[in-house]
């Protein structure tokens, strides 16, 4: 069984992932002025690999623990309207039209709350990680 830490830096990489992707989207809907219908009627490589982080994200939300997704809904991220929007987009592939920039949204509330207990996970751990020689500071 993976930890949530473990989990947590996995979704972190991935996230990162989805948001580098968004950006590279937002570029092509600049340059060739069109929405990001076209480009999903174009059949654009960009759009099934934002569907892939979106559909891996929610796999990596899946394996969390019951305790750390309440956590995470204390701190305002709706695990729920998630794993429903991707149902959507699961039953309807077109879905990803209409529900692109709730994920986008989504995303960036998650990518705090992930940030931040990864930071936390940090500052608790930290003195695992110094050397225990203590008389080296006196």
């Amino acid at each position: 069984m993976k930890r949530n830490i473990d989990i947590l830096r996995e979704m972190e990489k991935e996230i990162t992932a989805f948001q580098y992707t968004d950006d590279e989207i937002y570029l092509i809907l600049e340059a060739e002025e069109c929405d990001f219908c076209k480009l999903y009627d174009d059949g654009d490589s960009k759009v099934e690999e934002i569907k892939e982080h979106i559909f891996k994200i929610e796999n990596l939300l899946g394996e969390l623990t019951e305790d750390f997704l309440n956590i995470m809904g204390y701190e305002k991220f709706d695990i729920e309207s998630y794993k429903w929007c991707v149902g959507k987009i699961r039953y309807s592939d077109y879905e990803i039209v209409n529900y692109f920039s709730s994920f986008t949204d989504m995303i960036a509330s998650l990518e705090y709350i992930v940030r931040e207990n990864i930071r936390g996970y940090k500052l608790l751990t930290q003195v695992a990680y110094d050397s225990g020689d203590n008389n080296a500071e006196r």
